[in-house]
Formats: C-alpha cells, sequence, structure tokens
C-alpha cells in the first residue's frame, strides 16, 4: 500500500477562534477534517477519470489534543 502524505503548520487562519468552532488559538477541528478531506481527493483523483468525482459521505475523527499556532501536522492518506 502506498502513501501520500501531506504536511501543514498551524496559522492564525486555522484556529478554533478564528473559524468559530471554539475560542481557542489552537488548529480548528473543522480545519482538520478539510485536510483530511483535501488529502483523500488528492489522492482519488489521481485514480479517477476526468468524467468522474467523489464525494464525501461520512466523517469520523478523534481530535484528542490540541494544536497551537504553528505545530506541524501531518496527514498521511493510503492509496
Amino acid at each position: 500500500m502506498a502513501l501520500e502524505t501531506f504536511e501543514y503548520t498551524v496559522t492564525d487562519g486555522d484556529t478554533a477562534a478564528r473559524l468559530g468552532s471554539g475560542d481557542l488559538a489552537v488548529l480548528a477541528t473543522p480545519r482538520l477534517i478539510n485536510w483530511l478531506e483535501r488529502a483523500a481527493y488528492t489522492v482519488a483523483k489521481a485514480s479517477i477519470t476526468t468524467r468522474q468525482t467523489t464525494v464525501g459521505t461520512l466523517v469520523k475523527v478523534e481530535h484528542l489534543k490540541g494544536s497551537p499556532v504553528g505545530t506541524h501536522v501531518r496527514v498521511t492518506c493510503a492509496k
């Protein structure tokens, strides 16, 4: 199984306080989900035709720890 890895650094624009999902300056769960979906889409589009696309139908995430601004986050997706 091949893996694709995507890396991000948490910025002020990625925080719960900025996105309105909380009031702390830590990575917002909605932003984390966005990064996960972007990774899945990027990996999937390499395997589908130009006439196909993908759509998310289920997201199950356990966001266990706050990641403050400046934290490096790695998202890995299997293909």
